[in-house]
C-alpha cells in the first residue's frame, strides 16, 4: 500500500469516527469482496446452500460500525486485519447457531418420537414466550421508525429470506446498492433497539 493510500485510510477512519457514514462505507467497500471470499472458503459445504456469506459480512459491518471508536490504527493493514477478525467472529457465531439448530432438530425429533409413545413433549415456558413477544414488539416499534426503503430491504432480506439478488430485482436496484442499503438499515435498526434486542 502506498503512503497516499495509508493517508487516505487514516483520513476515512477519522471521518467515519466523526459520524460520516459515507466514509465508513468507502472503507468497508474496499474490503467487502475479500472478506466474502475468505468466509465462503470457511463454510462447510452443506451450509453453503443455506447461509448467504454476504449476510455474515453485513453483520460484521454492523459490529465494526459500532466498535469503530475502540479501533486503534496500528499501521498498514491494521484496519483490514480488524475487519477480518470481526468477520471471523461473526462466522463462528453463525456456525454455532446452525450447529445448535441441527442439534435441537435432532432432539426435537427424539422428543416427538417419545411423546408419541410415552411422555408428552415439554412445553415452552410462559416466561420465554413473553420474552420473545417483548423482543418482537421492540423490533416492530423500531421498524416503524425507519424509512420506507429501509423497512422494505429488511422485510425482503431478513424477514422473507430473499437473497440479495432477489431483493435487488424486487427493488429495481443493483446488488451492490442493496447491500449498502441493507447495511445502513441494520445499523439504523440496531441503534434504535436496546442492546439485548439488537439483530
Amino acid at each position: 500500500m502506498s503512503s497516499g493510500e495509508v493517508e487516505r485510510t487514516q483520513r476515512l477512519l477519522s471521518q467515519a469516527r466523526a459520524g460520516r457514514r459515507e466514509a465508513f462505507d468507502e472503507l468497508f467497500d474496499k474490503h467487502r469482496a475479500a472478506l466474502e471470499r475468505a468466509l465462503r472458503g470457511r463454510l462447510p459445504a452443506p451450509m453453503q446452500r443455506r447461509v448467504d456469506v454476504s449476510d455474515i459480512v453485513q453483520d460484521a459491518l454492523i459490529d465494526a460500525y459500532r466498535g469503530l471508536g475502540a479501533f486503534e490504527y496500528r499501521g498498514e493493514g491494521s484496519f483490514r486485519s480488524w475487519l477480518r477478525a470481526i468477520a471471523e467472529n461473526r462466522l463462528k457465531m453463525t456456525l454455532g447457531r446452525h450447529l445448535g439448530r441441527a442439534r435441537r432438530d435432532v432432539g426435537r425429533e427424539a422428543a416427538l418420537a417419545t411423546s408419541a409413545s410415552g411422555p408428552a413433549v415439554k412445553a415452552t415456558s410462559p416466561s420465554s414466550v413473553a420474552g420473545r413477544n417483548e423482543r418482537r414488539a421492540l423490533v416492530h416499534g423500531a421498524l416503524d421508525q425507519l424509512s420506507s426503503e429501509h423497512r422494505l430491504v429488511l422485510r425482503l432480506v431478513r424477514m422473507e429470506g430473499r437473497s440479495i439478488a432477489e431483493a435487488a430485482a424486487a427493488m429495481s436496484r443493483s446488488e451492490n446498492a442493496v447491500k449498502k442499503l441493507l447495511a445502513r438499515a441494520l445499523i439504523e435498526l440496531g441503534a434504535k433497539l436496546p442492546r439485548g434486542a439488537r439483530p
